[in-house]
C-alpha cells in the first residue's frame, strides 16, 4: 500500500509538472516570436554558422512554439542578400566554426558569400578556440580576413569517405542478408554483405571524394595568396593541425581571440571604443523581413512554386526530422505540386531535392507527379547535397535539371534486400515457426526462412521489371536511348559535374539560379513571388501531430550535431527503413555518403 501511494503521488506530481510545462509553451506560443527584431544603425550582423544546416528545418517544439523555427540554407543565403543591401548593416562577421552540411550546400553558401563580397561591404571571418575544420575554412576563406586563435586546431589534411559495413556483425548474429539487384554498380546492398569495397564500389566513390577535393582547393588557391600545387604539398606532407602554421602558410591573416577580434570589426563602423559591440544574431536577423532590408517585394500575382523533396522517400505522408531524418511521403509531394498547380499564380515550380531515394513503387509516384505539373508549368528540379536513386527517379520527369558540381546523383539501380534471420531465431534463441498457406510463394519475405529457388526468381523479376521501368523514365526525360541509359546506370554514382558531362542533368547552378531558369522558362522578370510548399504546419496542428509529441518529449536540436553525430544517427535511421521495405524494390542509398 505504500509503494502504490508513492507511485500515486509521482504520478500526480509529474503529470502537474508536465502540464505546467505546456502551459508555458502555449503562453510563450500566443504572446512571443511576433514581432521583428530590431536591427540599430550601424550594426554587425553575427553570422554564426556552427552546427547543421538543413534544407529544411528539423521539427523543433520549443522553438516552433515560440515562433522561432530552426535555421536553414535558404535562411542563409537570404541573410547575405539582405545585408548586401541593408543600410544598418555595415560588416558581416561570419563565424563559421563547427559548420556541418553536404559540400554542394556548402558550395552555395560559399557562393552567397562571394555576391554579399561583391557589393562593396567586408566580411570577416574567425573561428574561436576549436579552430578550423575544412568544411569551416572553405566558407572562411571567402572573407577579406580570416582569424583564428593562436592555439587553436587547424585542419588541412585532405579529404575522405568512409562506408559501414555490417557483414560481420550480421554473421555474429547469424542474420544472412539476401540481396536482388540491377546492376554492377548498386552499391547500396554492400553495406550488408561485404567487409569492405567492391572495386567499383570504390572506384565511384574516390570520384566523389576526388570531387570535393577539386571544388575545395580551386576555392582556396583563388582566394588566398596559395597556389594549388603549395595545397597538394601541404597534403602530401601530412597536413597542417595548428593555427601557427596556417599563418605561416598564408592561409589565415592572423592570430587572434574574440575580444581582438570584435575590436577590428568595430573599425568598420562608427561605435565608440568604450561601448560593447552591437551586433545583431543570425537567427534575429532571419526574421528581418526583405522590405525592411531595403529589397523589392516580389509580384504576388506571379509567383514560383518551390517545393521541397527532402528525405527518404516512402508511400504516404512526409514527417519532419524530429531527431531521426525526414521522410518525404509520395503523397504529400504530390499533394504539393497539386496544389502549386491549382494556384493561379504560380507560373512555374522548382522542386528542391535533397534524398537518397528510397522505396521505388513511391518514387515512382513521385515521377508521376512531376510529370503532371510539367504539362501545367514549366517544372525545374534544383537538386542539393544528394538527389540519386528515387531522388533522381522523381527529377527525371522534369523540364530542366540543376545540380551543384558536388551534388551526389544517378545511382540508376534497383535493389530488393531480405533478412534471413534463421540462424538467429531457431538455433539461438530456439524460436521456431510453421505455417499453413495457400501458394508456394505466399510466404515469400518471411523472416524465418531463407528464400527458395521460386522465391528469388519472383524478386529478381520483379527488380528488374521495377529497373527497366527506371531506365525507361530516364531515357525518356532525357531524350536518350534506353540503352545508353543502361550504359550510364546500373547504380553507378555521379558528381554533379560529371552527371552534366554525361547528359543526366542540364546545368550546375545553386537554388536561386535554379529559380532564375524557371523565372525565364515562365516569361518573368525579376519582379515575382515566392510561394513555398508543402506548407509549414501551424502551432495547433502541430501540438496534435504524433512527430511534434515525439519531439517534445525528447527534443533534438538538429542544428548543433555535429557530422559524425549525424551520420550516425542518419545510419540507424535507413537501417531501420531498410528493414521496414523488407523484401520490396528499392531505389536508395543505403550508407550516408558524406566527404569529410
Amino acid at each position: 500500500m505504500k509503494r502504490f501511494l508513492l507511485y500515486l503521488t509521482a504520478a500526480f506530481f509529474g503529470t502537474l509538472a508536465a502540464l505546467f510545462f505546456l502551459f508555458l509553451l502555449v503562453t510563450a506560443a500566443l504572446v512571443g516570436g511576433e514581432a521583428t527584431p530590431p536591427v540599430a544603425s550601424d550594426s554587425v550582423l553575427d553570422l554564426d554558422l556552427g552546427g547543421f544546416i538543413p534544407e529544411i528545418a528539423p521539427l523543433d517544439p520549443v522553438g516552433a512554439l515560440i515562433g522561432q523555427e530552426g535555421l536553414t540554407l535558404r535562411d542563409v543565403t537570404e541573410a547575405l542578400r539582405k545585408a548586401a543591401a541593408d543600410d544598418r548593416i555595415e560588416v558581416v562577421w561570419l563565424r563559421p566554426e563547427g559548420v556541418s552540411a553536404s559540400w554542394a550546400v556548402l558550395s552555395e553558401i560559399r557562393g552567397a558569400l562571394d555576391t554579399y563580397r561583391a557589393s562593396g561591404k567586408p566580411l570577416i571571418a574567425s573561428s574561436g578556440s576549436n579552430g578550423f575544420s575544412e568544411a569551416a575554412y572553405y566558407l572562411a576563406s571567402a572573407a577579406d580576413s580570416v582569424f583564428t586563435p593562436p592555439e587553436a586546431t587547424f585542419e588541412l589534411n585532405g579529404f575522405y569517405l568512409t562506408v559501414p559495413f555490417f557483414a560481420g556483425a550480421l554473421d555474429k548474429l547469424g542474420v544472412e542478408p539476401e540481396v536482388i539487384r540491377a546492376g554492377s554498380y548498386k552499391s547500396a546492398a554492400e553495406t550488408f554483405t561485404n567487409r569492405q569495397f567492391s572495386p567499383e564500389n570504390r572506384e565511384q566513390y574516390q570520384d566523389l571524394v576526388d570531387g570535393v577535393s577539386t571544388t575545395f582547393r580551386t576555392a582556396i588557391a583563388a582566394s588566398r595568396p596559395v597556389t594549388l600545387a603549395d595545397l597538394d604539398r601541404i597534403v602530401e606532407a601530412g597536413g597542417l593541425y595548428d593555427a601557427r602554421a596556417a599563418l605561416a602558410a598564408g592561409l589565415v591573416d592572423g592570430l587572434r581571440y574574440e575580444e581582438a577580434v570584435r575590436d577590428g570589426l568595430r573599425a568598420y563602423t562608427d561605435q565608440d571604443a568604450d561601448d560593447e559591440l552591437r551586433t545583431v544574431a543570425f537567427e534575429d536577423y532571419a526574421a528581418v523581413t526583405p522590405s525592411e532590408a531595403g529589397l523589392a517585394l516580389g509580384d504576388a500575382s506571379e509567383r514560383i512554386a518551390l517545393v521541397y523533396a527532402v528525405g527518404q522517400i516512402m508511400p504516404g505522408e512526409s514527417t519532419p526530422d524530429t531527431g531521426s531524418g525526414a521522410i518525404l511521403g509520395a503523397d504529400t509531394f504530390a499533394d504539393a505540386l497539386r496544389e502549386a498547380v491549382r494556384d493561379e499564380t504560380v507560373r512555374a515550380i522548382v522542386v528542391r531535392v535533397d534524398s537518397p531515394g528510397g522505396a521505388a513503387t513511391a518514387s515512382d509516384a513521385m515521377w508521376h507527379a512531376v510529370r503532371e505539373a510539367r504539362r501545367h508549368v514549366p517544372v525545374v528540379v534544383s537538386m542539393g547535397g544528394v538527389a540519386a536513386s528515387g531522388g533522381y527517379y522523381l527529377a527525371a520527369a522534369a523540364d530542366t535539371i540543376l545540380a551543384d558540381p558536388n551534388t551526389i546523383t544517378g545511382s540508376i539501380g534497383v535493389i530488393s534486400v531480405l533478412f534471413d534471420a534463421t540462424e538467429l531465431l531457431n538455433d539461438k534463441l530456439g524460436v521456431t515457426f510453421d505455417a499453413v498457406q495457400t501458394g508456394p510463394a505466399a510466404d515469400l519475405g518471411a523472416l524465418g526462412q531463407p528464400l527458395g529457388p521460386q522465391e528469388r526468381a519472383i524478386l529478381e523479376r520483379t527488380t528488374e521489371e521495377v529497373y527497366t521501368a527506371f531506365v525507361d523514365r530516364v531515357a525518356s526525360g532525357r531524350g536518350l536511348s534506353p540503352d545508353s541509359v543502361r550504359a550510364l546506370a546500373g547504380g553507378r554514382v555521379y558528381t554533379g559535374a560529371r552527371a552534366l558531362q554525361l547528359g543526366l542533368i542540364d546545368g550546375l547552378a545553386d537554388l536561386d539560379g535554379a529559380l532564375t531558369v524557371a523565372a525565364a522558362m515562365a516569361g518573368l522578370d525579376t519582379d515575382y513571388g515566392l510561394r513555398v510548399l508543402p506548407e509549414e504546419k501551424g502551432f495547433f496542428e502541430l501540438l496534435t501531430d504524433g512527430a511534434f509529441v515525439q519531439a517534445a518529449l525528447g527534443t533534438v536540436q538538429a542544428r548543433r550535431e555535429t557530422l559524425h553525430e549525424r551520420a550516425f544517427r542518419q545510419q540507424v535511421t535507413l537501417l531501420r527503413e531498410a528493414a521496414t521495405l523488407h523484401a520490396t524494390p528499392q531505389a536508395r542509398l543505403l550508407s550516408d555518403v558524406q566527404v569529410r
